[in-house]
């Protein structure tokens, strides 16, 4: 009995001194992580950050472009990367904690472009389509066998390439979408949403790097389990759902 709980205590103090050197990364995408008032919120953000408190768990969150927050989160044991979406091209670079934001993908366009047509997936490709360096849509798209031209590091400049028919089409979240463009000052009946990416859609994640540990990652997983069966997961995402 003693024996076991030495072991127990030693596992414990394994994992707190992971968690006592935890990064968090993520990058400036409404409404899911932005700033208000100098202060990172959204719905993502809020349920990692009452995941944290069930945890005990205190630490920065970085935000940076999402290109460098994925090669910062691919690169480094104990950093947690949230609001990314689970593709299999993923499957086994991330230690995945879960689900922690409803996400609908879907590709957009102008609504004058009345030439661009979409019934299924293959009638994109011989559309420009502008996606975002790193992002889920590009892995997908490229292990589809698109040919992508146009990479950018920002969402803000997928859209105004959108704006400017530089791209006839790009890939978004429909909320997110939602939210940059009221943000950007367009107006959103000039964009129209053609065709859902089913299989991208479903939720965004959060997620540890791979060189982790699992004891570190079940105890997040556990932490976001708890939240979601006291209510307090639901009552953030209605929070931001109305008020849309």
């Amino acid at each position: 009995m003693m024996k076991r709980w030495i072991l127990i205590s030693i596992l414990l103090c394994t994992v707190w001194a992971e968690a006592a050197e935890l990064r968090i990364v993520t990058e400036e995408f409404p409404p899911y992580n932005y700033f208000e008032n100098g202060k990172l919120t959204g719905i993502s953000t809020e349920v990692v950050q009452a995941v944290l408190k069930e945890v005990g768990a205190e630490t920065e969150i970085e935000v940076y472009p999402w290109a460098r927050a994925y090669k910062v989160a691919s690169e480094h044991k104990n950093v947690l990367i949230y609001s990314i979406g689970r593709i299999k091209e993923r499957e086994e670079l991330f230690n995945w904690v879960g689900v922690i934001a409803p996400c609908n993908l879907c590709l957009f366009k102008l609504k004058e472009r009345k030439d661009i047509n979409i019934q299924v997936l293959e009638d994109a490709r011989k559309y420009e389509i502008g996606v975002l360096r790193e992002d889920m849509c590009l892995q997908y798209l490229l292990n589809k066998g698109f040919v992508i031209k146009t990479v950018t590091n920002a969402d803000e400049n997928s859209i105004r390439m959108l704006m400017k028919n530089r791209v006839d089409l790009i890939p978004f979240d429909e909320l997110g979408f939602a939210y940059k463009i009221k943000i950007l000052g367009f107006n959103p009946s000039d964009f129209e949403k053609i065709f859902f990416l089913e299989e991208l859609s479903g939720g965004l994640y959060m997620a540890f790097s791979k060189q982790t540990s699992e004891n570190l990652t079940e105890k997040f997983r556990n932490a976001l389990d708890r939240i979601k069966a006291d209510g307090t997961y639901n009552l953030i995402i209605n929070k931001y759902l109305n008020i849309r």
